[in-house]
């Protein structure tokens, strides 16, 4: 029972500081690389398409995965009862982790063949509209695979021992099984392992030889792609793992697991969403810190904005000189 007490505990704090600190930081950063990348240096390539669809779809999952905390927090337990904790906001966070997973790996096979086959690349014409036919597609396998979290309800069961009774957002086994199997498969499993593919072809071409790369600039996107993708990978470990244990459950629903371990799941299931949120937050930040164009535009724009605000300081508070008469 201390054990239950002190996780359950845990997983309030972690809750309560991760909305209040943490997720308002990601936001506003997503929010900034938005504008950022909207400039039409950015917007003559795929990198800017690429780079505001994930940042919106960043900001999506942050907003979603927060509204599910303030939903698991002992402040707003009030949100358990209603639908809309049971069934849209389980789709659309699943939605936007998901898509954050396909944008992603979109994005790092645009830049590998931008950087590996640089005279197909610049061949394709019209690649920012084959990008945003990307997007569409993607979304639509993305919302069609999720469709069976919309069967969920919310069930009231009943502890005998514990004499309490607690609200469960649940569905018939083959709404379950289906939910995992489909829902992780095409949204988890399949983009992970095709980013981890193009990743090591990278790594292989890298390592074979500079010579295949045709001028430093290529070299340059593709290091920094290679190291934030590794990171990216290794934060998605974590929830991967805690999906995996989902559907080990959902496929052995008798399956004997001790009274601590089933405790400390739900610490578990929040810290893994919290290491992935992280990712969303900071992945494109850290890529775009690699990067050394990215790097001057940030410089620049920095240095402007610290110019502007001393120019109206200057304006508002003007140096005066005092004169006698």
């Amino acid at each position: 029972m201390d054990f239950r007490n002190s996780s359950l505990e845990i997983d309030q704090a972690v809750l309560i500081c991760t909305n209040f600190v943490f997720f308002p930081l990601g936001l506003l950063v997503n929010l900034f690389q938005v504008f950022f990348f909207a400039r039409k240096r950015y917007m003559k390539t795929t990198m800017g398409p690429y780079f505001i669809a994930i940042s919106l779809n960043n900001i999506v999952a942050l907003s979603m995965t927060a509204m599910r905390f303030i939903g698991l927090s002992d402040f707003h337990q009030i949100f358990t009862k209603i639908s809309l904790w049971c069934n849209i906001i389980p789709f659309l966070t699943r939605l936007a982790f998901q898509a954050c997973s396909w944008l992603n790996f979109f994005y790092t096979f645009d830049r590998a063949i931008f950087v590996l086959y640089p005279a197909i690349y610049n061949k394709c014409n019209h690649k920012n509209l084959l990008v945003c036919l990307i997007f569409l597609l993607t979304y639509i396998i993305l919302v069609l695979s999720n469709l069976p979290n919309l069967f969920y309800e919310i069930k009231e069961i009943d502890f005998v021992l514990q004499n309490e009774t607690i609200s469960v957002c649940s569905g018939s086994v083959v709404v379950n099984l289906v939910r995992e199997m489909l829902s992780q498969a095409v949204g988890i499993y399949v983009p992970f392992l095709l980013m981890l593919a193009v990743n090591l072809c990278l790594v292989w071409k890298v390592m074979e030889s500079r010579r295949k790369f045709k001028s430093v600039k290529e070299l340059n996107f593709a290091c920094p792609l290679l190291i934030s993708n590794l990171f990216f990978l290794l934060f998605q470990l974590p929830f991967s793992v805690y999906m995996i244990y989902s559907i080990i459950l959902t496929l052995n629903p008798e399956l004997h697991i001790s009274e601590n371990f089933n405790s400390f799941m739900p610490t578990l299931d929040t810290v893994s969403r919290v290491i992935a949120c992280i990712n969303y937050s900071f992945y494109l930040g850290a890529q775009s810190l690699l990067n050394k164009t990215s790097q001057k535009d940030i410089k620049k724009l920095i240095n402007s904005g610290f110019i502007k605000c001393f120019g109206n300081s200057q304006r508002i508070f003007p140096s005066s000189r005092t004169t006698t008469n």
